[in-house]
């Protein structure tokens, strides 16, 4: 049988791996993605000089680098994986039961974590830096804007699969399937292990304007993973988050803009308070604390 090269590594070596092979991977993928790109639309999104975000053809040149960059995460994931482990499938517990508590749970959870998620954006704009992050984040928001800016349905449903689908699945297999598990084993507290990967979750989507509210789903994805034992549970509310922030952008945009009164902020904090109790109170209900050590198979049982 195969030896993995990673196997007897330590969890610490294994995490500063783990960063080492998927910069790699992003980096390869996404240079194909810009050569195929390249190649459907005749835009050359790597030439020098201004880049046009009203051509049509240069948005669909995004839109294909963007959706095969973010396969970078899935493919340095797997090929992580594949260093550590003979068994890729039981490492990332694909096969994890899906309970339909568990979509109760998740909405649940979307519900009390939005508004809490605004209140956080407007706590990041009173400490944002400004200029000195905003040639870092420049490019991100306007990939980004040149993407959502449309309300045409079939746009829209696309949007949906490019952007909110497929970064989805990619990142959290990365970050929560491997990530989350190595900072835990690392450190042996699961806690620091799901806000140590959020807090990376958050610096590789260079919004740093919006750090925190990231930073807090990261957070509430973690928990959801640990707590369920399932991949597909993180996944699900991660497509919803992106999801709805695709169609409120296309037809409700000023509903984004509210920066909400005081008495909303004052429900907003309670929401967020209200999640992160939630969460914790059924992990301490319902994780089988000998699974973690190993983080293999399903984290928790009822």
């Amino acid at each position: 049988m195969r030896k993995p090269l990673f196997q007897t590594l330590s969890p610490g070596i294994k995490f500063l791996l783990s960063l080492v092979v998927i910069a790699m991977a992003l980096v390869m993928v996404s240079g194909f993605g810009l050569q195929i790109a390249s190649l459907i639309t005749d835009v050359d999104l790597a030439a020098d000089g201004e880049i046009d975000y009203s051509d049509p053809a240069t948005v669909s040149a995004i839109r294909i680098s963007n959706t095969i960059g973010n396969l970078g995460f899935l493919i340095g994931a797997i090929v992580f994986s594949w260093l550590c482990t003979n068994q890729i499938g039981s490492y990332f517990n694909f096969k994890g039961k899906f309970k339909f508590k568990y979509l109760l749970v998740i909405i649940l959870v979307f519900v009390l974590a939005t508004p809490a998620g605004n209140f956080l954006s407007i706590i990041n704009e009173m400490i944002y830096p400004g200029e000195a992050l905003d040639e870092i984040q420049d490019t991100s928001y306007q990939v980004k804007s040149a993407m959502l800016n449309t309300t045409s349905g079939w746009t829209v449903i696309l949007n949906i699969l490019t952007i909110a689908l497929v970064p989805a699945v990619c990142e959290e297999v990365f970050f929560r399937g491997v990530l989350l598990r190595l900072s835990y084993q690392g450190t042996g507290k699961i806690h620091v292990g799901v806000l140590l990967s959020a807090v990376i979750f958050a610096l590789f989507h260079f919004e740093f304007d919006n750090i925190l509210s990231i930073t807090f789903m990261g957070v509430i994805l973690g928990y959801l993973y640990v707590y369920t034992g399932s991949i597909l549970v993180p996944i699900l509310l991660h497509f919803l988050n992106n999801s709805i922030y695709i169609i409120l952008s296309a037809y409700s945009s000023d509903v984004l803009s509210d920066s909400g009164s005081g008495n909303e902020l004052i429900i907003w904090i309670v929401s967020g308070v209200g999640c992160l109790f939630l969460l914790l109170f059924l992990l301490k209900r319902s994780i089988n604390k000998e699974g973690w050590n190993r983080m293999e198979g399903s984290l928790m049982r009822d």
